[in-house]
């Protein structure tokens, strides 16, 4: 008779693994990121009077809030991509240390530094994948929201 019995992954290639799903995660959420942006910039630039383009994403966020401002789709999901883009810095620029337990979980600790001084931020695997899902659907609904705003728009999903 075999009895078969779950070995554990040794710590070093847990931490591997974690590492490599860390950075898989960033990626994606910086891909997402540039969506939005992107999103948000062409609307900006469809604007028949576009003013010059505003260097930080939540100043286009706001700007284009205001233009749209009455529209309550479009007011609603370019409030909800901002509440969520506020980990953006956090996530893109922070440097990160991952943490594992022996049994594959990991923690992420990013930590950077903005006007108010160093700025921490952490993500259990769970909470990232979260994130990641409230991001897309976020930046989905602004799609949504702003599709054949411009003629030329060209985003993919």
């Amino acid at each position: 008779m075999n009895v078969f019995v779950e070995m554990p992954v040794p710590l070093k290639d847990a931490h591997h693994q974690a590492i490599e799903q860390v950075n898989a995660w960033r990626g994606r959420c910086v891909n997402l990121f540039a969506r939005g942006e992107n999103i948000i910039g062409k609307a900006l630039l469809a604007q028949p009077d576009p003013k010059s383009m505003p260097m930080l994403l939540s100043q286009r966020n706001k700007r284009l809030t205001a233009i749209v401002d009455g529209d309550t789709k479009k007011t609603a999901a370019l409030e909800a991509f901002q509440l969520i883009a506020s980990r953006r810095n956090a996530i893109v620029h922070g440097n990160g240390k991952v943490y594992v337990a022996p049994c594959g979980h990991w923690l992420l600790r990013l930590e950077m530094i903005d006007r108010s001084g160093v700025v921490t931020e952490h993500f259990t695997k769970a909470e990232a994948d979260a994130h990641a899902k409230e991001l897309k659907k976020a930046i989905d609904d602004v799609w949504s929201a702003f599709q054949g705003q411009s003629a030329n728009d060209g985003s993919s999903r």
